[in-house]
């Protein structure tokens, strides 16, 4: 499988949500350079699939019509998580995300709207993993 940056709006949208989790929403906080105290998380999105061409390659975009669609589509999240002090992988995650199936109509907007959706999952996901793990340690 290809590893895919993410370049662009999905990139700063990914990285938004990541802030405001982590920086806005406590208990953790990202940090510009790791060490001995600091997890580093490294994470690739791929396998982008819609469920509908983009607005500008459909047939009915330019009269005016609409596509419905169950869902926006799936992608999927690849991880990797590091020891701050030596570089050592300490785990490794895969995910297939996707927002909630209800049919809407499928534009960038809503499409946004979800992949969104399934950025904060992913991230709320990971901060609950990290809290649940520091309270069985203690």
């Amino acid at each position: 499988m290809q590893k895919v940056l993410m370049q662009g709006k999905l990139a700063e949208a990914f990285n938004q949500t990541v802030s405001s989790v982590f920086n806005d929403e406590q208990p953790y906080q990202l940090v510009a350079a790791p060490d001995a105290n600091t997890l580093i998380v490294e994470t690739y999105v791929t396998d982008i699939r819609l469920a509908a061409p983009i607005e500008s390659s459909r047939g009915s975009f330019q009269s005016g019509g609409a596509t419905y669609t169950q869902n926006s589509g799936s992608m999927v999240l690849l991880a990797r998580i590091k020891d701050g002090k030596d570089n050592t992988v300490i785990a490794k995650a895969a995910d297939r995300g996707q927002a909630m199936d209800q049919w809407q109509q499928n534009t960038q907007v809503f499409n946004m709207g979800d992949v969104k959706t399934v950025y904060r999952n992913w991230t709320n996901d990971f901060k609950n993993a990290l809290m649940q793990t520091r309270a069985s340690a203690n």
